[in-house]
């Protein structure tokens, strides 16, 4: 009987490996009855047979997918074929008890609990391989460590009733299925989770639990444990288990692809861009060399221009003798040398600006010389061009501090674009201010034509480097295209903006706004004594001029009236019962110069105190003689207030440039230039012959030094390029020399870039001048480095050549001009000078006893210095020459020079009370 259950089981393990194979002959052969005991041993077998090759299955993935859980079934599965042993031995054992000789292994049914403690393994490891790793202190961690501690003290064989270990066994299968299958639902997330069908198996196991439990209460026997049911339960949960673990292979095998497609699609997409960027790319470098090819064509025209015009010129020059003609080819020289020099320098510039190398230097500077400076150079220009050029000054500050050159090329570029494409109507500058926070203005500079007018297509690349705007207008109108790419980068610099509105054929409208430091807040038009409360009668046909004049006029502190007709003006020349007009303006521009003559003859009759004609164009005197009698004054347009201030006194004078009148109020000096060309040193002689310079010039670095070892001078201009010593090397050797210690050196150099001028300044030097010389820039730096208390006061270096019995002790004049005509201020300097002149008479003769020269030496330096601020010049010539025998070590007569001092302190200390209470009445 044992042999037949034996071999009974055993076919049923080995039926499923064998049914493929063993199907055609059990076809042929005849069905044979088995017996109720042997079926349910073969079908228990074909369950174990069934489980192995799920086991074998998975094994199989272990090794391809190396996946843990492949592993915690096959402890799971061998749970299982342990506890069928156990089902089957008792099962035979109750339908035929086996001999106590039959070999078999009587295990505890206590060892089912084994089943829910690999299934709690197989769920652990399942659920952190599936969701990456799960946090060991959560709720799924905890219950299934818990329940697996409740199983494994189930495990052990207590000694109980049959009854109560069925029921507590039923009881850990309950818990522990449920709690599976909570732990399983938690963990679906999506409708295709892995996990889903372990909690199908869970629920499953949890479902016939619940009916096992049913049948013990009714039933309390342990066979319900052993039934075939709860070997095909479990082989069912196998099945789900083994689903789970195939789709789960089956879903990171398609996470897989699909990561590894999205990373191709991504470097696909990175290839993409990075080739469309280098198409990019390569189209800019493309537009880029065609836009230079455009300029390189436009500046060699431009430059070929003014070169032709130099060489044909300079021929001419050599061959004609007319003075009328040779006068005229000099100036188109400089015409064409200036255009020549100006587009040199904006390729030097834009080329400084792509270097990093373009820097901005902030210095002082009067706002209202330096617009009017502009003003008065382009007016000339609009008028050449039948054009009217309107200007209008707010009342700025009268000091601020900026780079002003910089600026003054931003806006002399503005300025020359619209002339350039105005050809009728007017161009206008107009300059207003803001203030700001920590001493700062804004300065609001517009600039307005009306001329063709810029699209809106031309005005997004009008700021772009090597480019103009449409063809057309290039045929037209040539240029380099730097000026605005220029520009913009300098007001960059200078935190400020530049915005552009323009219609076409209307006219276009640049501002600028830049930030400036303020040193004197007083304003430009403050102060204006002469003018207030004074009536004044404006005539003039042109609106916006005449709006312009009416402004300044009321700054400065008039009351102003505007006619535009001339009947209307004469009604107010005959009315009596007016008040006078002091100042009647005349304003005649050149839009109607044609008309000019009947306008005079109609203006002849008109009776006012003052007339001042402002006009552009020819002088109107000259087209009507008649009257020029009514006339006290006539100035070119546009109106600004110096011309104003040039009213108060009516004699007529020459008109002189802006830069002739800044290089006739030089103060008197004495300047050394040293270049070994001599057309450079001819070129200096030239520019500065109409100055008060006294101009000494040296041809090598040697004969600099020997000039300086016997002569004092304010201001020494340096080349830098000199054969056998060169101009580092002479100064260096100058700086040596007592007489000129200090005296400002400037450098002479075509090097443009900003680290020769560091380099020149950390040899010696104390600025910078780059060749070819611009004549603006020379008078400037000599005005930067030889400021004096007043421009024509008594200056160490022409004092020397004054003999000292002409000079007196006190000059009241010399004082009241040293406080820029203040006597108030004259007044107060010089009584603070009389009260602290004695005690530094008494310093200067004590160190003299106690022969400390160099402390006595300082002291007069000190002396010497406070009588530049009134008008003591025979005080200040002693101070002088005590000081130049300390520089020169001639000390002989020093002690008789001192006691002349302290011999003229005491006469102006006695003499100063009643030149004061003189100036009072």
């Amino acid at each position: 009987m044992s042999d037949i259950r034996v071999t009974t089981f055993w076919k049923g393990l080995l039926a499923l490996v064998m049914l493929g194979l063993s199907l055609p002959a059990l076809a042929l052969e005849p069905i044979s009855i088995i017996p109720t005991q042997d079926l349910t041993v073969f079908f228990s077998g074909l369950i174990c047979g069934s489980l192995g090759i799920l086991s074998l299955y998975n094994l199989s993935l272990f090794f391809t997918q190396r996946d843990k859980s492949s592993l915690a079934f096959l402890s799971y599965v061998v749970c299982i074929l342990i506890w069928l042993n156990i089902s089957l031995v008792n099962f035979t054992s109750k339908m035929a008890p086996l001999p106590s000789t039959d070999l078999h292994l009587e295990l505890p049914i206590e060892l089912i609990l084994l089943i829910p403690f690999s299934a709690g393994l197989f769920l652990m490891t399942f659920t952190e391989q599936t969701f990456r790793r799960i946090d060991k202190s959560n709720f799924t961690t905890v219950a299934i460590l818990l329940l697996l501690l409740l199983t494994g003290i189930g495990l052990f064989n207590f000694s109980v009733s049959i009854s109560t270990k069925n029921t507590i066994i039923l009881a850990l299968l309950a818990v522990s299925s449920l709690t599976y299958s909570i732990i399983s639902s938690q963990q679906i997330k999506t409708p295709s989770s892995p996990i889903i069908f372990c909690f199908v198996g869970m629920i499953l196991l949890f479902s016939y639990i619940m009916y096992l439990s049913i049948e013990q209460y009714f039933t309390p026997d342990i066979s319900s444990f052993l039934s075939f049911k709860t070997e095909f339960i479990f082989l069912l949960q196998a099945i789900m288990f083994t689903f789970a673990l195939n789709y789960k292979g089956k879903k990171l095998l398609i996470e897989e692809i699909h990561a590894i497609t999205d990373d191709l699609h991504s470097k696909i997409e990175v290839i993409n861009t990075q080739n469309h960027s280098l198409d990019i790319a390569r189209k800019k470098a493309l537009k880029a060399s065609n836009i230079k090819s455009r300029f390189l064509a436009n500046i060699s025209h431009e430059i070929r221009t003014p070169l032709n015009a130099i060489l044909g010129f300079s021929q001419e020059l050599k061959n004609n003798s007319q003075p009328e003609e040779r006068t005229e080819q000099i100036n188109l020289i400089n015409i064409a040398s200036k255009n020549l020099s100006s587009l040199v320098n904006d390729v030097l510039d834009i080329s400084k600006i792509e270097a990093g190398k373009f820097k901005i230097t902030n210095r002082e500077y009067h706002p209202l010389e330096f617009f009017e400076d502009i003003v008065e150079i382009n007016a000339k220009s609009a008028q050449l061009k039948q054009l009217e050029f309107n200007f209008y000054l707010n009342n700025l500050p009268r000091k601020l501090e900026g780079d002003f050159l910089r600026l003054k090329q931003v806006i002399t570029n503005l300025l020359s674009n619209a002339l350039k494409f105005t050809q009728s109507g007017h161009v206008s500058l107009s300059v207003e201010c803001n203030n700001l926070h920590n001493e700062m203005v804004e300065l609001i500079i517009k600039v307005d034509d009306t001329g063709s007018g810029i699209s809106e297509h031309n005005i997004k690349k009008l700021f772009s480097a090597f480019s103009q705007i449409d063809d057309e207008i290039n045929i037209e109108y040539q240029g380099s295209g730097l000026g605005l790419a220029i520009s913009l980068d300098i007001i960059k610099m200078m935190k400020g903006s530049i915005n552009v509105i323009s219609e076409e054929r209307i006219g276009t409208s640049f501002v600028v706004k830049v930030q400036q430091k303020v040193l004197d807040s007083q304003g430009i038009y403050d102060n204006q004594d002469a003018f207030i409360d004074k009536r004044v009668l404006i005539f003039d046909p042109k609106p916006e001029s005449r709006r312009n004049t009416a402004r300044l006029l009321k700054h400065a502190g008039m009351v102003t009236t505007s006619a535009e007709s001339c009947e209307f003006l004469a009604s107010l020349s005959n009315d009596t019962r007016l008040p006078k007009f002091d100042f009647c303006f005349l304003t005649l521009p050149q839009g109607k110069s044609f008309e000019r003559v009947a306008l005079l003859e109609q203006l002849e009759h008109i009776n006012f105190k003052k007339i001042i004609i402002l006009y552009s164009g020819l002088k109107p005197i000259e087209q009507h003689d008649p009257f020029s009698s009514k006339v006290s004054k006539q100035m070119t347009l546009p109106f600004t207030l110096s011309k104003l201030r040039s009213i108060s006194n009516l004699a007529q004078r020459e008109n002189i440039s802006p830069i002739q009148r800044k290089l006739h109020n030089l103060p008197l000096l004495s300047v050394l230039a040293v270049d070994d060309m001599p057309i450079n040193l001819k070129l200096l002689t030239t520019f500065l012959k109409n100055s008060k310079i006294n101009l000494t010039t040296a041809n090598s670095g040697s004969a600099a030094i020997e000039q300086c070892k016997k002569t004092e001078y304010d201001l020494i201009l340096m080349d830098i390029q000199m054969p056998n010593i060169d101009g580092v090397q002479a100064t260096q050797h100058i700086r040596k020399i007592a007489l000129n210690m200090g005296t400002p050196i400037i450098a002479l150099t075509a090097h443009a870039f900003n680290e020769d001028k560091q380099r020149f300044l950390s040899s010696g030097f104390d600025d910078f001048l780059a060749k070819p010389i611009d004549f603006e820039c020379l008078v400037t730096v000599i005005e930067l480095w030889c400021k004096r208390p007043d421009s024509q006061a008594f200056s160490a270096p022409n004092v020397v050549s004054l003999d000292i019995a002409t000079l007196v002790s006190l000059d009241w004049e010399l004082a009241v001009k040293r406080a820029n005509y203040n006597e108030h201020a004259a007044r107060e300097l010089l009584s603070e000078f009389v009260i602290m002149l004695p005690e530094m008479i008494l310093d200067i003769q004590a160190y003299q006893e106690m022969s400390k020269f160099n402390s006595v030496h300082d002291n007069v330096h000190k002396l010497h210095g406070a009588c530049c601020y009134t008008g003591v010049p025979r005080l200040q010539r002693l101070c002088f020459e005590i000081e130049t025998q300390f520089k020169t070590d001639r000390l002989d007569g020093l002690e008789l020079n001192l006691d002349a001092l302290a011999e003229e302190a005491n006469l102006i200390v006695k003499a100063a009370p009643e030149c004061i209470n003189q100036s009072i009445d």
